[in-house]
């Protein structure tokens, strides 16, 4: 029987239309298994990404104590720093202005570990792109100056 002759499609359709009682239930039971094992498939398709919104708010609430950690630090460096710049302008002494810098460069450092731990917390840092689908040109460096960052993202974006 060649199925692509005009003469088989009729002969079929002969005997579909013939006989539908021993047709469709043999259908109907094949359009309800159909229709179960789709739902059945539907229904752990959603419970996964269910998990995987729950598993993201967990990480944004991560990321929002983080940063919110992180501004508090910043605020701090701000204040060192406005206090620096007053006491250099006062003519304050050499020795007392050490102290200061030392003090304001560990602040500083802590504030680069600050936001270092939200980047992570985002999954942004080493290797977590590949999970998240978060890539591009500032997926896996260190945090450069927002003025260097304002360029790479002008470019990225064009």
């Amino acid at each position: 029987m060649d199925p692509f002759s005009r003469d088989a499609w009729k002969q079929q359709w002969d005997a579909f239309v013939s006989a539908p009682f021993i047709i469709f239930p043999p259908l109907a039971v094949v359009a309800f298994i159909v229709w179960w094992f789709r739902g059945r498939i539907d229904e752990a398709v959603a419970a996964g990404l269910r998990e995987q919104i729950k598993a993201f708010e967990t990480r944004l609430q991560l990321a929002d104590d983080k940063a919110a950690r992180a501004n508090e630090i910043k605020e701090d460096v701000v204040g060192q720093f406005n206090t620096l710049k007053l006491e250099v302008a006062a003519k304050v002494a050499n020795g007392d202005l050490t102290g200061r810098v030392v003090r304001l460069e560990a602040a500083i450092e802590k504030l680069s570990a600050a936001n270092n731990a939200v980047r992570s917390a985002i999954g942004v840092a080493a290797g977590a792109s590949a999970v998240t689908g978060i890539s591009g040109p500032l997926s896996n460096t260190p945090l450069p100056s927002s003025a260097a960052q304002a360029e790479i993202i002008s470019k990225w974006w064009k």
